[in-house]
């Protein structure tokens, strides 16, 4: 088989790479790149971009890929899928009638150990059958889509095609699966929107389940390996903020019940119990031992 250049990867990323982006999306940390030979990217097209560190699964559809490791060169061939750490990637050689879709996911989102993905870089893989093929498919239809996911729909999907590597690098493996990874892009994201929200009082596990477009039962689930439940989460954050604002010399003209209220406490006397006991203190007495303010502080 005939190759282009070689593309060789340098610090400032790929110099000179015989290929160009003819499609992408981008889902939630989540990275979509229809990757061709040059000739089938006469229109649209981008250059393409060093992946950094991702674990990168590309299914080549025609044509073939030569993966420059540090010891050996793996070779991919239309209908198979290379599979990689591109961090270490040394460079890369495509043929002229090279075409592939890769999948990109940050490795921290799916934790699998370096000796692992030496493994399966090693293993020729086919994806015309079982989880290969399911993650392609909705791949293929991440790129068709004319219009932005709207966010909560960008999570889903996103949190789906993480899964579904996850499976199919268990499956690899030789290891079960297990649905951890969608529990924890769960819960980061319902973490963001509960700082994002935290001043609103209607602020509650069924709103959050609502804007992440999921059932309450499943982010309640996401949170059973977690320390604090939902509501506790919520009720956490809060304090610490009130706690936080009991502190700054420049609120001391607010009265503690104003600052409970800017922080989505409908009840003072709800927040001074709850204050008392993650603190061990009233909100006063913190505010007086902690805000250098004196005892001239009205509650």
């Amino acid at each position: 088989m005939t190759f282009l250049p070689p593309a060789v990867r340098t610090a400032s990323g790929y110099r000179d790479a015989p290929v160009a982006v003819a499609g992408s999306a981008t889902l939630e940390g989540v990275y979509v790149r229809r990757v061709v030979a040059p000739q089938f990217a006469q229109h649209e097209r981008a250059d393409y971009e060093d992946p950094g560190d991702a674990f990168v699964i590309a299914f080549v559809s025609s044509g073939g890929l030569e993966t420059h490791l540090s010891h050996r060169t793996e070779p991919t061939s239309a209908g198979q899928m290379a599979i990689n750490d591109m961090s270490r990637v040394s460079g890369f050689q495509v043929s002229p009638d090279f075409r592939s879709m890769s999948v990109r996911i940050k490795k921290t989102d799916l934790g699998i150990p370096d000796a692992d993905v030496e493994r399966l870089s090693r293993n020729i893989v086919s994806y015309n059958s079982g989880v290969p093929l399911v993650l392609c498919a909705v791949a293929t239809q991440v790129l068709r889509t004319e219009h932005p996911f709207a966010q909560g729909a960008g999570l889903v999907v996103a949190t789906s095609m993480i899964d579904l590597a996850t499976a199919f690098v268990n499956e690899a493996l030789g290891r079960s699966s297990e649905p951890r990874l969608v529990r924890r892009n769960v819960v980061t994201e319902a973490k963001r929107h509960i700082d994002t929200h935290l001043t609103e009082q209607s602020l509650t596990p069924a709103t959050i389940a609502e804007a992440l477009h999921i059932s309450l039962r499943s982010l309640h689930l996401a949170f059973e390996s977690e320390s604090a439940s939902v509501a506790r989460t919520i009720l956490t954050r809060r304090l610490e903020k009130c706690r936080e604002a009991l502190e700054q010399p420049g609120l001391r003209h607010l009265s503690i019940e104003m600052i409970a209220g800017r922080w989505g406490f409908a009840n003072a006397s709800h927040f001074s119990r709850a204050f008392r006991a993650m603190y061990g203190c009233s909100p006063r007495d913190w505010r007086i031992e902690n805000g250098r303010f004196g005892t001239s502080i009205s509650a």
